[in-house]
C-alpha cells in the first residue's frame, strides 16, 4: 500500500470514529484519560493477579478471611454463583470443634454482608452436622439452579467415633435450609449417611466431591473402608435431603454404592465427581497398585450400577480404569479432581512425584469409552498424560484441583512447597486442549504457562485446594494460610484469564 493510500485510509477511519463518538456522545478526552494509551495498556496478561480483587488489600488480587468467631479456618472448596459471587467453603474450628464453614465474596473480593447479615462476621457462616457435639468438616461445594448452596464433607459421631459423608444446604441469604432439606432430621438443613453398611467409616476428600444433577438430585463421592480396604464411595440424595433409594436399589444400603478399581485388593479413594450430559456419573480419584498411586476413574449408570458395558468394558474390572503419569515408576500423590469437556472427554488432574521432593502438576485425559486419549500430549513419554513444574524447573509443585475454561483450556491449581528462596505460594498452570503448556499464560514469567503468588504476610504454610472459573474466565483459587500464633484463615486469589486493561488503569 502506498503512502497516499495509508493517508486516505486513516482519514476515512478517523472520520468514521469521529462520527461514531458524536453519535454515542462519548468525549474522546475522557476515553484517553482512562489510561495514557501506551503499550503498557495491554500489559495485564493472562496469568497475572487480578488487582481489582480486594484492590485495597495488602496484596491486591489476594484475600484472607476468618469465619464467624473462629481463630482457625481452612479453605477447601470454591464455586461461582450465576451472579459471579464467590462461595468458598472449608472448616472453621470453634470451641475446639470443627464446623462446616462458608464465606461468600462479592466480585470485588470483599465479603458479601448480605450473606448471614446477623452473624458474628457477616459474609461468613458455620454449622455443625446432625449434632452440635460432632466434629464436621466441609470440603466441597456446588450451587443449585435456584442459588441454594450445597456443601459436602464429613461428620464424626462423638460417641461411636464413626465417620459419615455429610451434607448441608444453605439458603441464598446464608441461613440453613431447614424448611426443605432433611426437615425432619436431628439438625434440619443437614444430613449424613454411611456407605453400604452403617458400621463402615466413610470419608470425603477436599476437592470436587459433590455435584448436582439436572433433576436436582445431589451426588456425593468419597471413600468407604470395607474389610480394611478403601473403596470408591458414592451416595445420591433427593432434593429434599433423603437418600435416593432408586440409586443402587439392590444394594445393602440403598442410595449408596462402593467399588474397587481394577482389582478388589487395591485400596482406592474417590475424590471428585461430575455428571455427564447423558446422566452417567463419573468419579475420579486414585488407586494404589503395587505400592504406586495411579489416577483412577469409575463410571456409574444413572441407577447406580457400574457402567460395565461402555466404560473400559475390556478392562480387569469393567466400569473402572486407572493410569500412570509419565511412566509406570512415578507415583501420583493423593489429590485428583476431574472435569468434563463439552465433548464428554474426562480430564483428571493432581500431581506426580518420583518418591523424592520434585512434585509436578499432572493431568490425564480419557475418552468416553474409558480409553486413554492419545491426542493429549501426544509426544510425551506416556501419551494421554502430562506433568509440569510450576514457576521454575525443579520447584516442587503440588496440584490439587482442575477446571476448564470456556475455550477448552485446562486450568490446574495447587501450591508451591517452601523452598530455599520462597515461602509456600498459590500456583496455577494452563494447558491448551492438546495437553501442552499455554505460553500466552503469564508469558513474562519464569516458566510461561504457569504462575504463582505469595501472600502478605508471607507464610511457610499456604495451600490452595480448589479452583473455579468465572464466566469472564478469571481464575479463582481457595485455600488456607497460617498466619502464626494459632491463626489460620481462608485464603483466596484471583488470576486473569484474558488480557485486561482494568488492572493497568486502576
Amino acid at each position: 500500500m502506498t503512502r497516499e493510500c495509508h493517508v486516505r485510509f486513516w482519514q476515512k477511519f478517523s472520520g468514521f470514529v469521529a462520527r461514531f463518538i458524536r453519535h454515542k456522545k462519548i468525549v474522546w478526552g475522557t476515553l484517553l484519560s482512562l489510561c495514557s494509551f501506551s503499550p503498557s495498556l495491554f500489559a495485564a496478561a493472562p496469568g497475572t493477579l487480578d488487582t481489582t480483587f480486594n484492590s485495597g488489600g495488602a496484596l491486591p488480587g489476594t484475600q484472607r478471611t476468618t469465619i464467624d468467631t473462629a481463630t482457625q479456618a481452612f479453605g477447601l472448596g470454591v464455586a461461582i454463583q450465576s451472579d459471579s459471587k464467590i462461595v468458598a467453603v472449608g472448616i472453621a474450628v470453634e470451641g475446639g470443634v470443627d464446623r462446616f464453614a462458608v464465606a461468600r465474596l462479592n466480585t470485588n473480593g470483599l465479603l458479601d454482608a448480605t450473606f448471614n447479615p446477623g452473624g458474628s462476621l457477616p459474609g461468613t457462616v458455620s454449622t455443625a452436622i446432625d449434632n452440635a457435639a460432632n466434629p464436621s468438616d466441609g470440603y466441597s461445594v456446588a450451587i443449585q439452579s435456584d442459588g441454594k448452596i450445597v456443601v459436602a464433607g464429613t461428620v464424626t459421631d462423638s460417641i461411636s467415633g464413626l465417620t459419615r459423608i455429610a451434607l448441608a444446604r444453605f439458603n441464598t441469604n446464608g441461613t440453613l435450609d431447614t424448611a426443605t432439606f432433611n426437615s425432619g432430621g436431628t439438625l434440619p438443613g443437614t444430613v449424613s449417611t454411611a456407605i453400604d453398611n452403617p458400621a463402615n467409616n466413610a470419608f470425603l476428600f477436599f476437592v470436587g466431591g459433590v455435584a448436582i444433577q439436572s433433576d436436582g438430585k445431589i451426588v456425593v463421592t468419597g471413600a468407604v473402608t470395607e474389610g480394611g480396604i478403601d473403596k470408591f464411595a458414592v451416595a445420591r440424595f433427593n432434593a429434599n435431603g433423603t437418600l435416593d433409594t432408586t440409586f443402587n436399589a439392590g444394594g445393602t444400603l440403598q442410595g449408596t454404592v462402593s467399588t474397587a478399581i481394577d482389582n478388589a485388593a487395591n485400596p482406592s479413594d474417590g475424590t471428585s465427581v461430575a455428571i455427564q450430559i447423558n446422566g452417567k456419573i463419573v468419579v475420579g480419584g486414585f488407586v494404589t497398585e503395587g505400592g504406586v498411586n495411579k489416577f483412577a476413574l469409575a463410571q456409574f449408570n444413572t441407577n447406580g450400577t457400574l457402567d460395565t458395558a461402555t466404560f473400559n468394558s475390556g478392562g480387569t474390572l469393567p466400569g473402572t480404569v486407572s493410569t500412570d503419569i509419565d511412566s509406570p515408576t512415578k507415583p501420583m500423590d493423593a489429590f485428583a479432581q476431574i472435569a468434563l469437556q463439552q465433548d464428554g472427554k474426562i480430564v483428571i488432574a493432581g500431581d506426580v512425584h518420583n518418591g523424592a521432593s520434585d512434585f509436578k502438576f499432572a493431568a490425564a485425559r480419557f475418552n468416553l469409552d474409558g480409553s486413554i486419549d492419545m491426542t493429549f500430549n501426544s509426544t510425551g513419554s506416556l501419551p494421554g498424560t502430562a506433568s509440569y513444574f510450576v514457576d521454575s524447573i525443579g520447584q516442587s509443585s503440588v496440584g490439587t484441583s482442575a477446571a476448564l475454561q470456556i475455550n477448552g483450556q485446562i486450568v490446574i491449581a495447587g501450591y508451591l512447597l517452601e523452598g530455599i528462596s520462597i515461602a509456600e505460594q498459590f500456583a496455577v498452570l494452563r494447558l491448551n486442549p492438546n495437553g501442552l503448556l499455554d505460553t500466552t499464560f503469564n508469558p513474562s514469567g519464569t516458566l510461561p504457562g504457569t504462575a504463582s503468588t505469595p501472600f502478605i504476610p508471607a507464610s511457610t504454610f499456604v495451600t490452595a485446594s480448589a479452583v473455579a472459573i468465572q464466566s469472564d474466565n478469571k481464575i479463582v483459587l481457595n485455600g488456607s494460610i497460617d498466619e502464626g500464633g494459632g491463626v489460620n484463615k481462608f485464603a483466596l486469589a484471583r488470576f486473569l484469564g484474558y488480557p485486561s486493561i482494568d488492572n493497568i488503569c486502576a
